[in-house]
């Protein structure tokens, strides 16, 4: 008694139950179902907040309510199929930049290791940096796999999940 079910889109509690009958009394909850929070397609990402990689006073959000669409790119300087996407995500952001907000999530070893990678090959989008021992983003967000993208709607919505370097290609059908 007291639990939760999730019904035909509905969300209800469970009140009691007959023992001598086959009946069960149910409430219906008013739970907005219309914006599930999650990883998985068609879920809405909460917003989070992190320090920007090329300006420490600066904050980079991801998830959330967002003017364009945010393009999530999870990479590392010691991944070939990372490093193979780098010019075709730049061309991207030259192209759709009035649409499109990318940031790349570096999990890596060497902070200036990154930082030299991006400045060298002029990315110009936002950039995150987490220490590849400790995964602390990369595991909020279940990666496991490199590169890995994900497209956000401007509500939030996760539209596409794709990993691998073919998954820019994807994502850009979408």
């Amino acid at each position: 008694l007291g639990d939760t079910l999730f019904l035909g889109n509905n969300f209800y509690t469970l009140d009691s139950i007959i023992n001598n009958s086959d009946k069960i009394y149910l409430t219906k909850l008013n739970i907005d179902n219309k914006k599930r929070t999650g990883l998985e397609l068609s879920n809405y990402l909460p917003e989070y907040s992190f320090e920007s990689l090329m300006d420490s006073n600066s904050i980079v959000k991801i998830g959330g309510e967002n003017s364009k669409i945010t393009l999530l790119d999870f990479w590392g300087t010691w991944c070939q199929p990372c490093l193979e996407i780098t010019e075709s995500l730049k061309e991207l952001e030259k192209k759709h930049n009035d649409k499109i907000q990318i940031v790349s999530i570096a999990s890596d070893f060497n902070k200036q290791d990154v930082y030299r990678y991006i400045t060298g090959h002029k990315m110009t989008w936002d950039h995150v940096f987490e220490n590849y021992s400790s995964k602390e983003i990369s595991s909020k967000f279940k990666i496991i796999a490199f590169p890995t993208l994900i497209i956000l709607d401007k509500s939030g919505k996760i539209l596409f999940r794709g990993t691998g370097k073919d998954a820019l290609g994807k994502a850009q059908n979408i």
